[in-house]
């Protein structure tokens, strides 16, 4: 016959393991939709949504240099504020060991944007900014590797301003 005490112990062995399992079940299910990745219109949109297993990054309002592993989303590393139109400059440097899928994006007052870089290697850019908030965007889908970001300003007077968000 099962007792009362029989049934509370079982209980109390059967939890935790029932526990463990809710809680580890998730740590390989993706957080992030793939099809976001092409989605000008989600990356567009206000707000980031990102996560990384790891993350070393520094930066500055000229230069970002960051390395990473397990990066899924859309993390915002600049917001440039441009009061005129004017033309500023953006080296991208992507490292040769890039993994996954990873893109940095412009993403102009207007919310449209520009792909700069997805492929390893050296480019530059020459942004046109119409006079409102502009955004550089990282885009990762199960990313990893090392970037390094850089601007070349126009000397002061400036008709913008540049906000490290990072």
């Amino acid at each position: 016959m099962i007792t009362l005490a029989y049934t509370i112990r079982r209980a109390l062995l059967v939890a935790p393991l029932f526990v463990f399992v809710l809680l580890t079940s998730g740590c390989n299910y993706p957080l992030f939709d793939s099809t976001l990745f092409s989605d000008d219109a989600w990356i567009a949109s206000d707000g980031d949504s990102y996560r990384y297993y790891r993350l070393t990054q520094t930066a500055d309002s000229t230069t970002a240099q960051l390395s990473f592993s397990g990066f899924y989303g859309k993390h915002s590393v600049w917001s440039i504020e441009a009061t005129g139109e004017t033309t500023i400059m953006l080296d991208l440097d992507i490292s040769a060991d890039l993994r996954g899928r990873y893109k940095v994006c412009f993403v102009a007052a207007d919310k449209q944007v520009l792909s700069l870089g997805s492929q390893p290697g050296r480019s530059s850019h020459a942004l046109e900014l119409a006079a409102g908030k502009h955004y550089i965007v990282l885009v990762g889908d199960a990313a990893s590797g090392s970037i390094t970001l850089h601007f070349y300003h126009d000397p002061e007077p400036r008709p913008y301003e540049i906000k490290i968000l990072l």
